[in-house]
């Protein structure tokens, strides 16, 4: 694996969280080895445990040419960049489609017509991960250091429990950080103070 800087960054803070020394790169220490084939496994099955909002993506999918084999009408190509996929729409309307999943395909009853969005969670760069995000991985890879490295499972443990403390709160951020399905009451002073 090619690190960037920043898969740097978090590889020796969690090398420093672990005890060990700081790492310039994935190669030549035992951490450094480590992380290189642990680091995007642990980071894509980490954001696919959970739908964080600032890793979800919503995209138009690609009809393709087969009609599949089952009861449904139509097939469409997953995104290439799928962690977890958990949701079908309707572009025009918002309204949730039933689907299955098949592979690389998604399938559904939708006209050759149609616009299709996916929703999904994907590999967000570390450049945009939210701060107890970042902290929780960072925890986490510590504890699969102290694990492989130190051979301490009890110390593996606690860094887990606290990383699981920072993704649990980063998931709250995450669903509290957008507005409000609710609409407004109308009443007659809502309508008085706004003008309605």
């Amino acid at each position: 694996m090619t690190a960037t800087s920043e898969q740097i960054a978090i590889g020796s803070a969690a090398a420093v969280m672990a005890g060990d020394n700081p790492i310039s790169d994935f190669s030549g220490t035992a951490p450094g080895i480590l992380l290189a084939n642990i680091y995007e496994s642990v980071v894509r099955g980490e954001l696919g445990e959970r739908k964080y909002k600032w890793a979800t993506k919503y995209q138009q999918l690609s009809r393709e040419a087969d009609v599949p084999p089952t009861l449904w009408d139509a097939s469409y190509a997953m995104p290439s960049d799928v962690i977890e996929f958990y949701g079908l729409l309707d572009g025009p309307t918002g309204k949730p489609l039933d689907y299955d999943i098949f592979e690389t395909h998604v399938f559904c009853n939708a006209d050759v017509n149609d616009v299709v969005v996916g929703k999904y969670v994907y590999r967000v760069d570390e450049t945009h991960w939210r701060p107890q995000f970042r902290l929780g991985m960072i925890l986490s890879l510590a504890g699969y250091i102290v694990l492989s490295v130190q051979e301490d499972e009890q110390k593996a443990q606690r860094l887990w429990q606290r990383a699981e403390e920072r993704f649990v709160r980063a998931g709250f951020k995450s669903a509290s950080s957008a507005t409000s399905q609710k609409p407004a009451r109308k009443g007659r002073i809502t309508s008085a103070r706004y003008g309605r």
